[in-house]
């Protein structure tokens, strides 16, 4: 019986990133930057495999970055590009949408108001100056990937501006 050949071994996931990355030719950088965020992603979350973890651990890290590490919304952003460059070119998962639906907002801003969301609980006090409903899901969340956009985020700039100017905050 002759000794079977050693198999060779799967790379290790920080590995088989670096090697997504420079085969799409992305720069040194965002390789050192996209490789720091997943590393942070997968310390949080106690080592587990990406495999194992999916849109939910994505929303609590990123949830953490903006309460406890209070970051800025573009490193908030490039951390979750990160995370989806993982998920999709690595991993080969596509990853449900990760913003947030609500179909309860009375519910929803009384969350906001006691500081049970997480995202919000260290800002407030919270009132009601804007919605919008949508009967269906994917309108709702069409609309909310506009406002989220350069165009969007302008137009609820406007709003508020035009809102404050009649209603001024409160001085302490």
């Amino acid at each position: 019986m002759l000794p079977s050949a050693p198999q060779p071994h799967k790379p290790k996931l920080l590995d088989q990133v670096r090697h997504s990355i420079r085969f799409k030719h992305y720069s040194l950088r965002t390789e050192q930057v996209y490789v720091d965020w997943i590393r942070r992603f997968i310390l949080f979350h106690g080592k587990r495999h990406p495999d194992q973890m999916g849109a939910e651990e994505i929303r609590e890290f990123l949830t953490h970055l903006a309460t406890k590490g209070r970051v800025a919304a573009s490193t908030q952003n490039q951390a979750f590009s990160a995370l989806l460059f993982l998920y999709r070119e690595v991993l080969k998962q596509e990853l449900p949408w990760i913003d947030h639906f609500e179909s309860d907002l009375k519910r929803r801003l009384a969350q906001h108001k006691k500081g049970a969301a997480t995202a919000t609980s260290y800002r407030g006090p919270w009132k009601l100056i804007y919605y919008e409903a949508y009967v269906e899901q994917a309108d709702a969340l069409g609309r909310e990937r506009y406002l989220k956009s350069g165009s969007g985020r302008r137009f609820l700039g406007a709003q508020l501006r035009h809102y404050l100017a009649k209603h001024p905050l409160p001085t302490a």
